[in-house]
């Protein structure tokens, strides 16, 4: 079983939880990070880097497509893909989104199947496309 380094940017840890059920559910073997503030996510970074992020559209007190940007910016992190978790989004912002370099979106959903099943998606697509980049 291939196993997940993920970084998950949300402001409600209950969430982490949630998403970590639908990982192990998905099948995924995931040890996560949460962070909830770019000074979080700066720290984390410095200690270890990602598979994945998860990153929350709506995280109180971060414009998170600006931290996308930046994110993106870094040549430490510019090739770690980024699945926004958001609910349904207007088509500028998804558009947006997209220049800016999001590898998927991730609909919220209540139930931890649909969210596994996502998870599993996004994260198979990104695996084969890094695989074809090679």
């Amino acid at each position: 079983m291939q196993s997940y380094i993920l970084l998950i940017i949300v402001d409600n840890k209950a969430e982490t939880e949630f998403i970590n059920n639908a990982m192990q559910l998905a099948g995924l073997a995931c040890v996560s990070a949460w962070a909830d503030t770019k000074e979080r996510v700066q720290r984390i970074l410095g200690q270890m880097l990602p598979d994945f992020v998860l990153l929350d559209l709506e995280v109180a007190g971060m414009n998170s497509l600006d931290f996308l940007e930046e994110f993106r910016l870094s040549s430490k992190t510019r090739d770690i893909p980024v699945f926004l978790y958001c609910n349904p989004i207007a088509d500028e912002v998804r558009g947006k989104a997209l220049a800016l370099g999001a590898s998927a979106f991730i609909e919220r959903t209540k139930t931890t199947e649909t969210l596994s099943w996502a998870l599993k998606s996004a994260i198979a697509d990104s695996d084969a496309s890094a695989t074809g980049k090679r």
